[in-house]
């Protein structure tokens, strides 16, 4: 299980990077490009600065590290599959 976690960490970089690749002609990419980045802000605010989510005792804070990677790793992973969806309706022309 460790290892599927951290393969995961390690490949998000790469699925970024595709996304962007996948969906750069497309005419709506700054879009895409400023909601996905106010979502990763908003998502971090309201983790480290709201304190909506209790999370108990966290006196090294790993929890909310924690919290973090995964948010951006699921993140990236949605906004993976959702890019090559955007391809392929690109490629058939739709």
């Amino acid at each position: 299980m460790d290892r599927i976690i951290i393969g995961t960490i390690l490949i998000s970089p790469v699925l970024w990077i595709a996304s962007i690749l996948l969906t750069k002609e497309w005419k709506h990419f700054k879009k895409l490009v400023l909601i996905n980045s106010a979502l990763i802000i908003c998502y971090l605010i309201v983790i480290n600065f709201i304190n909506w989510i209790h999370l108990g005792n966290d006196e090294y804070g790993l929890k909310i590290m924690t919290l973090n990677i995964s948010l951006i790793v699921f993140h990236i992973l949605l906004g993976f599959i959702s890019s090559v969806i955007i391809y392929r309706k690109m490629k058939k022309g739709l």
